[in-house]
């Protein structure tokens, strides 16, 4: 028993009981502590993730939302300045004519105001490269409604309305061109896998 009382007495003994008496209350103290800031790190980290894939998921909705429009407002101009082919080579009639031209004339300012607004959204939306693909794009449009209006003011032969048929064709075909460049840009294709390994 003496022994003892002289280990309990060693100022050994009551460092090492001290120590553990302090280990236990910052281990009580300490661990609890350090679990709520790991959990609230990760809580801030985990909303952090759902911000990015909400985020994420907003801008794909706003792609698509895009490419939607991009192909309403431009195979509705296309159709419209074939119509005015249409009725001058196919099927002349001067009645259809004039209220197809009557038609494309109060809606082609709204097309280029249109296609101008989405061209600014695409800005944000779209990579670089593809953008400037569009923009040229755009452009094209243009000049094949100016060389609409001046077969217009002259009153063109039906081969003039012919050959502007096929320059509305061709633009058709790179319009689908343009909007499956725009679909893999926005990983909305089934190609855009492939496209982008390459």
């Amino acid at each position: 028993m003496s022994q003892i009382r002289e280990v309990v007495k060693s100022p050994s003994f009551v460092e090492h009981a001290l120590l553990l008496i302090l280990t236990a209350v910052l281990t009580g103290l300490l661990v609890p502590l350090i679990t709520t800031i790991l959990a609230d790190q990760k809580f801030r980290e985990q909303r952090r993730f759902e911000a990015d894939l909400a985020r994420q998921a907003k801008i794909i909705d706003t792609q698509n939302e895009l490419l939607s429009e991009l192909e309403k407002i431009v195979y509705g101009y296309q159709l419209r300045a074939l119509a005015l082919s249409w009725y001058n080579t196919q099927n002349k009639n001067s009645a259809k004519y004039q209220e197809s031209l009557k038609t494309y004339e109060d809606n082609a300012w709204v097309f280029f105001s249109d296609m101008h607004t989405r061209l600014g959204k695409a800005r944000r939306l779209t990579s670089p490269k593809i953008y400037k693909e569009l923009e040229k794009f755009y452009f094209a449009l243009l000049e094949l409604d100016s060389n609409l209006g001046k077969l217009v003011q002259k009153n063109a032969t039906e081969e003039e309305w012919e050959a502007f048929s096929t320059l509305v064709k061709q633009s058709g075909s790179q319009t689908e061109y343009i909007m499956n460049l725009l679909a893999q840009d926005y990983g909305l294709s089934k190609n855009t896998n492939k496209s982008h390994q390459q």
